[in-house]
């Protein structure tokens, strides 16, 4: 709690400083850390997700999402602009789904 991450992220212009506010486990041994990203917008943050045998980062911003996928054994890291994704997909096979109001849990300490 507290600290402060620096992540360069090569599609940006300078590394964001995110801090963690908040931090619980899931499923008993799969750790979770989120902080808004420091001088950013109000909703601009950062998710991490550590389990036994990877670790998940996501960085929302204004400018996009990245998400990062960290090999534990080995820390090798695969970064991806979530735009990339979405400029790939074919919009001729989906149905739409409407959206739904839902709160995230309250993160328990």
């Amino acid at each position: 709690m507290g600290q402060h991450l620096v992540i360069d992220i090569p599609d940006l212009n300078q590394p964001l400083t995110a801090r963690i506010e908040s931090t619980h486990n899931q499923l008993d041994n799969v750790q979770v850390f989120r902080g808004p990203v420091m001088e950013g917008h109000d909703n601009d943050n950062v998710i991490i997700t550590r389990g036994e045998r990877a670790t998940y980062v996501v960085v929302s911003t204004r400018e996009g999402v990245y998400s990062t996928v960290i090999d534990n054994t080995t820390g090798e890291a695969l970064l991806t602009d979530e735009r990339d994704i979405l400029a790939r997909q074919r919009h001729d096979d989906m149905i739409p789904v409407p959206g739904i109001e839902q709160e995230p849990p309250t993160p328990v300490n």
